[in-house]
């Protein structure tokens, strides 16, 4: 499993099991520099060794502290490309550009990752230079390949990988490779990777160390699922899994009692692995993005399937949504990127009706980044967007046209394609007057065009079809963004007022304030699905 793993993962794929990987092997000091001005140096990290030894070889009474330089590859390396990563070692090894934490006065060692192996007459040469460099008294060189990280990975995070933990994830695995596993099934797993709620009996009492690996679990176990996905085709469920982890680093950072404005280490390390996801799942859908029948085809999916077309169009606007608000994020955005993306989501809003169809009350979410993101374009789009949605879920309330609603969030599949295509029998799936999605779409309309008549005209459609808004409330620093999360307050009928004026709240829930920055208290609720903070809708606008 984790040999696959390797054969087939990307770079940017592996800086999250590599962190961890480097610090169960006892580095510390660990920075992330790839971008323009990594200077040859993917990572930096401060660790132990021989002088001119090898990482975890020779007598460790002998082992003195060294700055490490790591240069990160995927696959074989040849002797074509070793030329050209041997500048790059010279770069990391010679200069002290690098990170604020870089120790110029220690010895130093370049390091070459790869996940392959060196091919050809690339070993001779990585031997050659090494003694050369020996020889010149110049800082060491080392090769870590595929079988040195294979060793690692089998070796060091036990926690992560081995024992009882195996069986679960082999199980989520296998249900990945026979094409059953949903995104809340991929929620429901991730739960494992949660530390214990700050204060409480659980958290008291587990080792410092324990917490530790749980963490390190996470991101190597978030990598391989997010790429086993990857390679099956499923790169909208390889993205909600980085999602997933990014859930993970935030809460280990809350209970630890780090700053909720900076994103750790690991949540950076996540949105990097969500970011490279959903880039690569854009190229695959731009081709086909103005053409329903050209999606359908793109992601392999039968003309008979209405149902999965308005599923797959939730998620690809919900994914992509997100990607186009990177910009709220850090300076170190990719801006060719978020316009492809901000393009991208007014082509599918144009185009694909499939995008104004939440299927149930879990794809309530779904409506929130890509709405926001049009509206940064086009407000008067936007709010089109809201009323065709809107027209849509009023439709499925309206007992006239033998309406029943929408199933809740985090219902399995199933269930939620039974609600929708059911009727108002007797032995099937009953009415519900609640809804998720109405909550959203008022909460959109508040955020947008808070002076229009769209708020208005829609909680008028809504009370006319007998829709009573839902809305769930949690202290996330308790409930940890999980659905079953502790303190969760439920609300059956939601009260907004009638009239709004701009920076005005109109519902209970308005006041709330997310524990996180805008853009990743948004990203959590694509996590949790059925909740958000109303309050990042105005931040991120």
């Amino acid at each position: 499993m984790l040999g696959a793993f390797l054969d087939t993962a990307t770079e940017r794929e592996f800086d999250a099991p590599l962190m961890a990987l480097l610090a169960t092997r006892g580095f510390t000091d660990i920075h992330f520099l790839h971008g323009q001005f990594e200077f040859g140096k993917d990572f930096v990290a401060k660790g132990y060794k021989e002088p001119y030894g090898d990482v975890g070889h020779g007598n460790r009474g002998d082992w003195l502290p060294h700055q490490f330089s790591l240069q990160s590859k995927a696959g074989d390396i040849g002797l074509g490309a070793w030329q050209a990563v041997r500048l790059q070692l010279d770069s990391a090894r010679l200069t002290s550009l690098a990170h604020p934490g870089f120790d110029a006065n220690l010895p130093r060692t370049g390091v070459l990752i790869t996940t392959g192996r060196l091919k050809g007459g690339a070993p001779v040469e990585a031997q050659n230079f090494r003694e050369q460099e020996r020889a010149a008294g110049r800082p060491d060189v080392e090769v870590w390949d595929r079988e040195t990280l294979l060793d690692w990975l089998i070796d060091a995070p036990e926690a992560a990988l081995a024992g009882a933990r195996e069986g679960q994830l082999l199980t989520v695995i296998g249900a990945i490779d026979g094409r059953q596993v949903s995104v809340r099934d991929l929620e429901r797993y991730s739960r494992s990777w949660l530390p214990p709620i700050a204060g409480s009996l659980e958290a008291a009492t587990a080792p410092t160390e324990e917490r530790r690996l749980g963490e390190s679990r996470a991101l190597v176990e978030a990598a391989v699922l997010a790429n086993r996905l990857r390679t099956s085709g499923r790169l909208d469920l390889a993205a909600y899994i980085a999602l997933d982890l990014l859930r993970a680093s935030w809460v280990y950072a809350i209970n630890d009692g780090q700053s909720p404005s900076t994103p750790s280490a690991h949540a950076r390390a996540a949105l990097r692995m969500f970011t490279s996801l959903s880039s690569e799942l854009l190229s695959s859908i731009e081709p086909a993005l103005t053409n329903p029948a050209n999606l359908l085809s793109a992601i392999h999916m039968s003309p008979l399937s209405p149902s999965s077309y308005a599923v797959a169009c939730s998620r690809f606007i919900e994914l992509i949504g997100l990607v186009a608000l990177l910009s709220d994020v850090d300076d170190q955005f990719d801006a060719e990127l978020v316009r492809r993306a901000q393009l991208a989501i007014k082509q599918l809003i144009s185009f694909q009706p499939g995008t104004s169809h939440p299927v149930s009350d879990g794809f309530a979410v779904s409506l929130l980044a890509p709405t926001l993101a049009l509206a940064r374009i086009e407000k008067s789009e936007a709010i089109g967007f809201i009323e065709r949605v809107a027209v849509w879920l009023c439709d499925r309330y309206d007992a006239r046209m033998a309406g029943i609603g929408l199933s809740p969030a985090n219902e399995a599949p199933i269930d939620e394609i039974t609600h929708l295509l059911g009727g108002p029998y007797s032995d099937g799936p009953q009415k519900r007057s609640g809804s998720y999605i109405a909550s959203v779409l008022l909460d959109l309309c508040v955020t947008i065009n808070p002076r229009g008549a769209t708020f208005a005209d829609l909680l008028n459609d809504f009370s006319a079809v007998g829709i009573a808004p839902e809305f769930r409330r949690a202290d996330e620093r308790l409930s940890h963004w999980r659905p079953d999360g502790a303190g969760v307050r439920f609300y059956s009928n939601m009260v907004y007022t009638g009239s709004v004026s701009e920076g005005e709240a109109v519902a209970v829930h308005h006041g709330d304030i997310a524990p996180i920055p805008a853009w990743h208290a948004l990203a959590m609720a694509s996590v949790v699905r059925d909740r958000h903070y109303f309050s990042v809708l105005h931040s991120l606008l």
